[in-house]
Order: structure tokens, then sequence, then C-alpha cells
């Protein structure tokens, strides 16, 4: 059996399905480490689990503002030029400020046997390749490689679905997405700014690290690493239609059942024993990353449309982004706001869920076999993701800033009395059953 350290970046989705992937592979007689570079020690060692603490991510490193001498940098043309002549140091300088020597000792102290990485930690990726430990990357998200007639995740294209899904439409695609990347990391240089892909690439090149390459987009990774084993925490089922590389393996959604431990509030209970009584409809609405006024247009639309059929009930996942007390005063009496939710305890009582197409939120609404009616946030992998599950006859996809409130009120019924999709969804949950019993073991270098 291994020692392995299991490396994430800490957010909270990924933290989540981590824990259980960790406790799978204890099951399984391996001895977990579990290291972040965000400070989530006191969740992870009341899961049972080891913590070592890296040093935080320094996303925005500029080697205007943190790689040049002050006396430098008080002209353009003085920053520029100190560029030109002094490249290699200031590359050298900015490997200290991302502590990647930090990563070095860290791992060497941790001494595992198997670094298993988020693709997104490209520090710990880099100094783990660069001491010769043996690496394999974890994916939170669907495959997102370059292919032929396969969109980005980043895009809400369909494959054979306009002209936007031909072969043509996909590819033209990728080169929009790859010119766009261009050209924002131009415009970067040219204001000498966000410059931490650059010295990650100088640190690779310095210690001779094979094996990755700058990606054509900046979500969910600035590199790729098409040959290195990848354990992708999803189903293959959901993706589009796609050859499967030798070196990707899914394990399936790994659902952290035991993490909401802490008591049902009573209101939730009393919410969903009405629903049992009155045979009503439990719609459970999570929009954690919708922050501005746009998207609180569409709650509003959203609590309107519900508030027409009174044999549904609504409850409201805020994720304490926006405040239930300065927005959501006199709401209708089957309307329930809370700035956060037990979401697996609401989601095994649901009927519908409304969500802004977060893979995790996805993966969970699997699990509990709850048809979706996903209104995208546009943001970082959204698009792709509710573009397969509409592809999949799994929910249905709106537009929050177009749908009106008879729109809404549409998807909601027409979702609920579908049953073509729950017929998938209970045919899915049976396959994501056997993932959940397959022994992770044989995938492990």
């Amino acid at each position: 059996m291994k020692h392995i350290a299991l490396i994430t970046t800490g957010m909270v989705g990924i933290t989540n399905a981590s824990i259980e992937l960790a406790n799978r592979l204890i099951n399984e007689g391996h001895d977990i480490t579990y290291l972040s570079p965000i400070d989530i020690k006191e969740k992870v060692i009341n899961s049972g689990l080891n913590y070592v603490q890296l040093p935080e991510i320094n996303f925005y490193l500029s080697i205007k503002e943190h790689l040049i001498p002050s006396a430098k940098k008080k002209h353009l043309i003085q920053a520029y030029f100190y560029v030109l002549t002094h490249l290699k140091t200031i590359l050298n300088k900015g490997i200290i400020s991302l502590k990647l020597h930090e990563y070095e000792n860290i791992l060497k102290k941790v001494n595992p046997d198997l670094v298993l990485v988020d693709v997104e930690v490209h520090e710990a990726i880099l100094a783990a390749l660069k001491l010769n430990i043996k690496t394999q990357l974890l994916s939170q998200h669907l495959f997102d490689q370059r292919r032929v007639n396969l969109p980005s995740i980043t895009t809400g294209i369909i494959p054979k679905k306009g002209l936007s899904g031909s072969s043509i439409g996909i590819e033209l695609s990728w080169w929009k997405l790859k010119l766009t990347q261009y050209a924002r990391a131009q415009f970067n240089k040219l204001r000498l700014m966000y410059n931490r892909k650059s010295v990650l690439f100088f640190y690779k090149k310095k210690h001779g690290i094979t094996g990755l390459k700058t990606a054509n987009r900046r979500f969910p990774s600035d590199f790729i690493y098409p040959k290195f084993d990848t354990l992708f925490m999803v189903m293959p089922e959901i993706e589009f239609p796609l050859k499967k590389p030798k070196n990707i393996h899914y394990l399936g959604p790994m659902i952290n059942t035991k993490r909401e431990t802490s008591q049902i509030p009573e209101d939730l209970k009393k919410l969903v024993d009405q629903k049992h009584k009155k045979n009503a409809k439990l719609i459970y609405c999570s929009l954690t990353t919708m922050k501005n006024m746009g998207d609180l247009n569409f709650i509003k639309k959203l609590i309107e449309a519900v508030a027409r059929r009174s044999d549904w009930i609504l409850i409201i996942s805020l994720g304490r982004t926006l405040s239930e007390e300065h927005y959501f005063n006199d709401l209708p009496e089957n309307v329930h706001v809370y700035s956060w939710i037990p979401q697996l305890y609401i989601l095994s009582n649901a009927d519908c869920s409304i969500n802004h197409g977060g893979i995790h939120t996805i993966n969970e609404c699997l699990y509990f076999k709850v048809p979706m009616l996903i209104y995208s946030g546009k943001k970082y992998d959204q698009d792709g993701c509710a573009a397969r599950i509409f592809y999949h006859n799994l929910g249905l996809c709106g537009d929050k800033d177009k749908d009106d409130v008879e729109t809404i009120n549409y998807n909601i019924d027409y979702l609920l009395k579908n049953k073509s999709i729950q017929k998938n969804l209970n045919t899915l949950k049976l396959q994501l059953d056997i993932y959940e019993r397959q022994e992770i073991t044989p995938y492990l270098s």
C-alpha cells in the first residue's frame, strides 16, 4: 500500500470530493496526507485526515509590481529595458515569489510514494516532477483537451447542433479560444502584468521537466499534461462523444455524503415534511456564483414563477453572495430563502434542481436522481456542463438573462412532468453506483 500526498486547490467543491476520495483510498489500505494552498486544516482534520499546509498560490504575480526594483519601474520604457537586460534574474526572483522551493521542501518532508495532485496546482505538480516523485493528476472537470468534434467545456456548443456545432464551427471555437488567450497574454506582457505562467514555464525549462504544454485557454488550467495519467472525478456517460485517451481514467463522482454532520435545521425538516404531506413538488435553487443585479433580477423572476403554483415549494440557497434581508422581504408562502443550505439533505428530497451548471452540484443531482434546470452563470465551465446535461436529456437549459416569468414557469413544469428525463437519471444512477463500488487502487501508478 502507498503513502499518498493528496493535493488540491482547497476550493469547496473539490475539497468535498477529494475528502471522499481520500476516505475510499484509506479504506483500501493507503495512507493519506492532505495538502492545500488554501487553509482548510480544520475541515480536513475533522474528516480524520492528516493535513499539511502549502504556501498560498500567487495567481497575480506581476513582473512590474513584484519583480522589478522600485527605482527601475518609475517609467515604462525604463522597466522594459530592465526586463530585457535582466530577464533571467527576474524569472529566478519569480520562482522565489511563487515559493516553489518551499513546495519542494514540503514534499521532501512528507516523502510520499505517490503525489495525487489537482491539475490546477501547477506549483505542486512541477515541484513533484523535479523531485522525481511519482505523480498522477486529479481533475474535477469534464475532459477539455482539443479533439475533433469536441467543443471546449468553456462554451455552450453542442455537437451537430447548428452551425456552431458543426466540425468547422467547433474548430473555429477552439481557434477563438486560442487567439483570445494569446491576445490576453500579449496584452499582459506589454503591461508587465500577471506573469505566473511565464515563471512556471521558466522553472519547467530550468529543471528539464517534460510532459506539459501551454493550454489554449485559461480555464480550467493554464497548462495541460496530455501524457500524464489523470483521474477524473466525473462520469464519462455525461461527456460528449469522445475516444478516451489511454492515460485518463474515470472514477465517477465523489459524493461525500457524511460531510453534513451538523443537525439539519428544524425549519428545513418542516418544509420537507410539508412536501410529503401535501404531495407538493420541492424545487431547490442553488445559484451560489450569482452576485450582480442581473442575477438578482433572475431570482426575482423565479420567485414570481413559483408563487403562481401553490403545489410547489421553492427553497433558494444564496451561498452568502446576496443578502436575503436586503433583497427578499415579503416572500410568497411557498418560497423560502437561505444564505446556506445543507445541499445533500435538500437534494435527497428535491423534485427539481435549478442551478448554475457547476460540476459538483451536477454530480450531486445525478447521485440523487434529481432533474436539472440549468441557468448557467456563464462562467468557467458552466456553459459546457449545461450543454452536456441537455445533450444527454438529463435536464433543461435556460437563459437567466432572457427568460421571462412565463418561460421559467413552463420550464419547471415541463421538467417535473418529463418521464424521459427521470428514466435517464434512473439509468445513470445504476452506473454511478457501479463507480461508487469500484476500487481505486488499480488506477494508481
